[in-house]
């Protein structure tokens, strides 16, 4: 019994070196390869990490926007700069200018950093015009942003399952969380991001366009500024709440 054990044990750690020593080895070549990485794709990381980050911080702000538009659409009521108001001289539903412009001045920023990211990624607004047409508005711009940080969180989730993988931590290659995925598909209904991240086709011209048509094909709210407060706002509620 005694002798059973030890070579237990002894298989037990065996088996435990064997996975620390190809863990190791994965990541020193992950680092190798992302010290000789592009630097077109260290900049783009970089912008959408950016983008990332701003969305976080101005969550409540965008949930507010979120919240008020939605009440608003249940009350039939006008709003202005975030106040809902009576409705009394109408009988339809409208953005009133002053919310257009408080919804601007909150996602402003995110709107320019989601240029930057679209820009990082060789997307040119010949692109852009091509696909959409020139009266394209900041919400397509904000979800075809969103979109590109979907794929890098999926791209970098595929990374680590691959890792977990070559130390026997998962069997599948599929077993991952695709939040934020699934919030672009379910709260913007933008649908084509996977297909672009599996054949890892955005540094192509035809991924590129494939993305750009994927985001055209969901329907605007015409809403200019107040459109894109809610598509940050309706996919922040999705994924953090």
């Amino acid at each position: 019994m005694k002798k059973y054990l030890i070579k237990s044990v002894k298989g037990v750690t065996v088996i435990l070196v064997f996975q620390f020593i190809v863990l190791i080895s994965a990541i020193v070549f992950y680092s190798c390869t992302k010290l000789n990485e592009n630097p077109d794709r260290i900049l783009q990381q970089k912008e959408v990490a950016k983008l990332n980050l701003l969305i976080k911080e101005k969550r409540p702000q965008l949930l507010n926007i979120r919240s008020l538009y939605k009440e608003s659409l249940h009350n039939n009521v006008l709003m202005s700069n975030g106040q809902r108001l009576s409705n009394n001289n109408t009988s339809s539903y409208a953005v009133s200018p002053e919310f257009s412009f408080f919804c601007e001045s909150e996602i402003q920023s995110v709107y320019n950093q989601s240029k930057v990211v679209i820009s990082a990624y060789g997307i040119s607004e010949e692109d852009l015009t091509s696909e959409w047409g020139i009266d394209y508005d900041a919400e397509a711009i904000i979800k075809l942003s969103l979109s590109i940080a979907a794929y890098e969180a999926e791209n970098k989730e595929i990374e680590t399952v691959s890792i977990k993988n070559s130390i026997f931590l998962s069997t599948s290659a599929y077993a991952k969380q695709r939040g934020m995925y699934d919030c672009l598909k379910d709260a913007l209904g933008i649908e084509g991001v996977y297909e672009v991240l599996r054949q890892r086709a955005l540094s192509t011209y035809a991924g590129k366009k494939m993305l750009i048509k994927a985001v055209g094909k969901v329907a605007t709210r015409s809403l200019g500024w107040v459109g894109a407060a809610l598509a940050v706002g309706d996919f922040v509620n999705c994924y953090w709440g």
